[in-house]
Formats: C-alpha cells, sequence, structure tokens
C-alpha cells in the first residue's frame, strides 16, 4: 500500500493493450487535465505493439506519467490491482487505453468529492463509435428515478432495484483511495467482466455516494480488437463475476435484502451474455447459467418485471437448442411487427401534417404540440428510410439519439397528454420498444389535439 502523496491529487490508473492506433490521443487528453496535481499510471500488459514506445516517449515530456510493464499479458483487472497498488493520490480511477475524456473531467470530479466529502463520485457518460465518432447517448448508466433525492446517499439507501441503479464498470467513477483500500476488495483477475464485482461492492459499502450531472467521458465502442467483441475466449466470466459477488453478498450479510434485486439482474446479465455468443460456447454457458438461475427458490413475488419473468421462464423450461428456436421465432415475429408498425407510422405521419397546418391558428399555448408533430414526422421519416435502405446503423444512432428528447416533459401541459413515468428507460433496451414507445407519443398528441380542437369547435 502507498502512502499519500500530498502533492499527488487524483491518481489515474490505465491498463494498456496492443493500443498504439489510439493511445497517443487518450495520453494526451489525460495529461492535458485541468486539474495539474494528477498521476497517471499505466500498466503495460505485454503488448506487442508499439504501445510500450509511445508510453516511454511520453514519460520523457511529462514526469507525472508512470509506466509498468508486465512480463506477461495479466488482463486488465490484474493490472488495475497492480495500478491500484502503486497510487499515491487522494483519489483514484480507473479508465480504459480508449477513453475520451473531456478537459475537466478530473477537476469536476475532484472537487465535487472533495466538497461532499464523497466517497465515490459517479459521472454520466455516453458512447462514442470508434470508426464514425458519433455519439450515442446513454441515460440509463446512472438511473436517477433509483437513487436517493439527495446530493448524498449510501448504497444501502438505494432500496428498489440495486443492481440496475449504476452500470458497474469504472471509467466514470471516482474513488477515495482510502476507502477503497479499507475495504479489501480488489477487481477479479478473469480476462472479461472483471470490473462487475469490484464496482459493485464498493458501491454497496460506500456512505457518501454523489452524482455529478455532466457527461464528462465518451466511452469507446465497435472497436474490433475490443475484448467486449471476443467473448467466445471467455465465455464463464460472466458467470464467474456473478457468482463472486453472490458471495460477497453472503460473507456481508447483504443478500436477504438484495435477494430479489440481485436475481433479477442475474437474469438481465446473463441472459444479454448468452445471447452474445455462438457456437459451442453459447450451449456450453446456456447450461451453465440455466443450472445457476434454477438454484433459487422462485415465485411470481420474485420479478421486478414481466420481461425478466418471461426470460427465467425461458431459460428454465428450454434446452439450448429449444432456446435458439424459440429466439429465432421471436425475433422474426419482433420483423414482421416492425413491419407493420413502419405501415402505421406512414399513415400517422400523412395525419400528422394534416394537424400540424390546422394547427397555425390555434391559442399560443399549444404550439409545443406542432413542433412536436412536426419533428416527430421528419425523425420517423428518417428511420424509415434507413431501415429501407438497410441502413441499420444509421436507425440504431438516430433512435437512441433522439429517445432522451422525447423524454423531456412540455413546459406546458395540455388535456389528453400522458406523461412518462422514469421506469420507461426500460422501454429502450431494444429497437423494437423503441418504436413502441414513437407510437405511444404519436397517438397520445394526436388525441391532445382532438381534445382540444373539439373544444374549441375547430374542426370540421
Amino acid at each position: 500500500m502507498s502512502e499519500i502523496n500530498s502533492s499527488i491529487l487524483v491518481s489515474i490508473v490505465m491498463p494498456v493493450f496492443n493500443a498504439e492506433g489510439y493511445l497517443l490521443e487518450t495520453i494526451n487528453q489525460i495529461t492535458q487535465q485541468s486539474l495539474r496535481e494528477i498521476e497517471l499510471i499505466i500498466i503495460n500488459d505485454n503488448s506487442t505493439d508499439n504501445s510500450k514506445e509511445i508510453i516511454k516517449n511520453n514519460i520523457i515530456f511529462d514526469s507525472r506519467i508512470k509506466l509498468i510493464s508486465n512480463d506477461q499479458n495479466l488482463g486488465a483487472g490484474a493490472s488495475r490491482n497492480i495500478g491500484l497498488s502503486l497510487a499515491t493520490g487522494k483519489y483514484v480511477i480507473f479508465l480504459d487505453d480508449d477513453d475520451h475524456i473531456e478537459k475537466d473531467m478530473i477537476f469536476k470530479l475532484y472537487h465535487h468529492a472533495e466538497k461532499l466529502d464523497a466517497e465515490v463520485v459517479v459521472c454520466r457518460s455516453d458512447f462514442i463509435n470508434f470508426s464514425t465518432k458519433n455519439i450515442t447517448e446513454t441515460p440509463w448508466t446512472i438511473r436517477d428515478d433509483l437513487l436517493p433525492n439527495t446530493d448524498v446517499f449510501s448504497g444501502n439507501e438505494i432500496n428498489r432495484d440495486y443492481f440496475r441503479a449504476f452500470t458497474w464498470w469504472p471509467w466514470d467513477k471516482l474513488f477515495k483511495r482510502e476507502y477503497v483500500l479499507s475495504n479489501h476488495v480488489l477487481f477479479q483477475e478473469i480476462r472479461t467482466s472483471n470490473d462487475l464485482f469490484f464496482i459493485c461492492a464498493q458501491l454497496l459499502l460506500a456512505n457518501r455516494i454523489s452524482v455529478v450531472n455532466d457527461v464528462l467521458i465518451h466511452h469507446t465502442v465497435m472497436r474490433g480488437s475490443s475484448l467486449e467483441n471476443s467473448r467466445q475466449f471467455s465465455y464463464e466470466c460472466a458467470l464467474l463475476a456473478i457468482k463472486k459477488l453472490l458471495s460477497f453478498l453472503i460473507e456481508k450479510d447483504l443478500f436477504d435484502k438484495y435477494r430479489k434485486d440481485f436475481f433479477n439482474y442475474c437474469i438481465f446479465f446473463l441472459e444479454w451474455n448468452i445471447n452474445s455468443l455462438n457456437n459451442k460456447v453459447f450451449h456450453n454457458l446456456y447450461d451453465d447459467v440455466k443450472a445457476f438461475l434454477l438454484s433459487f427458490e422462485v415465485d411470481d413475488s420474485c420479478f421486478n418485471d414481466h420481461f425478466l419473468k418471461e426470460a427465467f421462464e425461458r431459460i428454465s423450461h428450454f434446452d439450448s437448442e429449444d432456446y435458439l428456436f424459440d429466439l429465432k421465432k421471436r425475433l422474426q415475429a419482433e420483423l414482421s411487427n416492425k413491419n407493420e408498425r413502419l405501415i402505421l407510422l406512414d399513415n400517422l405521419s400523412i395525419v400528422n401534417e394534416d394537424f400540424a397546418s390546422r394547427l397555425n391558428n390555434y391559442d399560443l399555448k399549444f404550439e409545443f404540440l406542432s413542433a412536436k408533430l412536426s419533428e416527430m414526422s421528419t425523425f420517423l421519416y428518417q428511420c424509415k428510410k434507413s431501415i429501407v435502405q438497410e441502413d441499420i446503423q444509421t436507425f440504431e444512432e438516430l433512435t437512441v439519439s433522439k429517445k432522451s428528447d422525447f423524454f423531456k416533459k412540455p413546459e406546458k401541459e395540455c388535456e389528453g397528454q400522458i406523461s412518462l413515468e422514469s421506469t420507461d428507460y426500460e422501454r429502450f433496451d431494444s429497437l423494437d420498444r423503441t418504436l413502441i414507445f414513437l407510437e405511444k407519443e404519436i397517438m397520445l398528441t394526436l388525441k391532445s389535439l382532438n381534445a382540444y380542437a373539439s373544444k374549441n369547435r375547430l374542426l370540421k
């Protein structure tokens, strides 16, 4: 354990493996942070490319960079543990070698932690596509609807669906270093999912957690060489991480309190991992996950929503072959439903234009309805065009980038309009649910227009 260096406020720990194509940009963004009292601890995890030389060249110009070289490839979990043991700052954060961070990220996190005496500070983040550099909003990484309505709260005060309140990755979280070390909780030394147990356990034990409502980091996705794209080589890690977390909950006498939330998270997390695999490893993980989930005592009261209940029933009732056959049928049904809804949206777009034209002479307090219809009409046209052209990437980016806009509550309510609950964030787990949401919004808006127009006898 390193002593605190009073001149170092924040230690930044960053494992690196074969990152020569983007490493320099990441290092520059860190060393150019507005908070100067930092140290960058880079653990070169036995890279076979030019990464080590890039790091050495930067050390010449910035003494705040420290290089540790692993003799063999240990993985991100073990490398983060090495960096943590060498850190000297009052606070520590764990970044990836391809992250993009705002220039004042460390400054904002540090001063927020100091102001509120926080043990953990979490900021908002988004995704950046490695190839296109397009940004995708990710409001689900911090679920405000599940958190206490206070500036500072403990993990114990998150009383509902705890394991969905945050996303259990490290790069958006600043930790008080002494707090982390006092818990004797380290990263799992497994190939993937090595951060799940560490982050989740640290927040479970924390007495002072706080959130910075600024997007301060852009996490890279869709990079071909990322470990996220090679889960078939470490398919068992997801279940190892879940089992480690379960053991921790039992050891700390927390399992009874979080039993339901943990069980639901297991279904969500493990089915996602199953569906990300193919070939023999799919069947291997499926059988292991099925056995694990069936080890719980389950009744109808165990589920947070019907989506998770249906997922559990699929896994518990089907073998791996039947699950794949059922998955194929569900995907075909969803595709058919999408086609039907696109026809409906075509018709609604025509109606939208008609209603929008009639609104021009309406009372000003209903102008937001016209704007909303016009925006949706244009947006839906773009979505449909991207699907017709089989440009699925553009469609995904359109739907995800726009969803937060449609969540914004209008400044003035009107009769017939229904505000969505915060739990509807879950409805955006797939493009299918995004379309359902848009249809609902359009029909509710049309209902509002009809109600107002009839009331004022403006429609013939």
